[in-house]
């Protein structure tokens, strides 16, 4: 019922501009040097994004000697991904002993994989408390795997209404298999406008503006705020500023604190560009 997916530790979430990660990287780079723990984790999150893994793995084991939670859980996802799998179930289970949710989620994982269920289930239900979605929706896997299908519904349903998108398709499925066709139509719609958001992501960063912009068109038209947001920019990127302006003032509305914050940056760029054409056409004046 559930695809197995790794959590992350945390580290700035960015909607924003190549500028705006430059600023932030020299930023917790000076802090980081300082000896801020949380520091290395966001610097290694921001190396990682430009694929410097090297760099991004010295910056998170130094976070996680320091006892910073978070960068033992992208420690233990990095070691994950390049296929230390000992390595990381130890960086999950410091990041779980730390009380971080993505870290206890992981362990879960590796718990499951060893065939202790019992802690696996324990571990995914610490996640939860601990706010990590991915931690209910995993638990809703297990569950159903064992038969329970009224306690992995109740798991994929508190998955679902903190934005995890496989756990609204889940959810769908096991509502359909019961009859309740209104419902699961529902969940796949939010499990669609969601993985739409995601698609468009992906999309744009391999460089595909007119897919992503398309993508993002869906999760917009499907209530996804992130999603109209994003196209919102790419919109006045390409000149659109009318449908921009619509998008990026529905933005204004959400009660996301990330989505208010790209805002708020894009509003501060903008004010920056509005300053230069001021003093480009002040400097046109002087020379005429």
């Amino acid at each position: 019922m559930s695809s197995e997916r790794v959590a992350d530790g945390g580290g700035d979430r960015l909607s924003g501009s190549r500028e705006r990660q430059q600023e932030l990287e020299a930023l917790h780079r000076r802090q980081s040097e300082q000896g801020l723990a949380g520091a290395h984790n966001t610097l290694g999150y921001l190396l990682e994004l430009r694929g410097e893994l090297d760099g991004a793995e010295a910056e998170y084991r130094r976070g996680d000697e320091a006892g910073d939670g978070n960068s033992a859980s992208n420690l233990g996802r990095l070691q994950f991904m390049r296929g230390d799998l000992h390595g990381a179930e130890r960086a999950w289970r410091r990041a779980d002993e730390r009380r971080v949710g993505a870290g206890s989620a992981n362990l879960g994982l590796v718990l499951a994989h060893g065939g202790d269920l019992e802690a696996a289930e324990a571990a995914y239900r610490r996640a939860e408390e601990r706010g990590v979605a991915l931690g209910a929706f995993h638990l809703g896997g297990l569950l159903h795997h064992r038969g329970d299908l009224e306690g992995a519904e109740g798991a994929f349903r508190r998955a679902d209404e903190r934005g995890n998108p496989a756990a609204a398709r889940s959810l769908g499925l096991i509502l359909d298999n019961r009859g309740d066709a209104k419902g699961a139509l529902a969940a796949y719609c939010r499990a669609d406008a969601i993985g739409s958001h995601n698609l468009g992501c992906a999309l744009l960063e391999h460089g595909d503006r007119i897919g992503a912009m398309a993508a993002f068109r869906r999760g917009a038209e499907r209530g996804d705020d992130h999603a109209a947001f994003n196209l919102g920019v790419l919109l006045e990127q390409s000149g659109d500023e009318d449908a921009a302006g619509a998008l990026l003032a529905h933005a204004a509305e959400s009660d996301d604190p990330s989505v208010l914050d790209a805002l708020a940056d894009v509003r501060r760029r903008r004010q920056r560009r509005k300053r230069l054409l001021r003093w480009v056409g002040w400097g046109r004046g002087r020379r005429s």
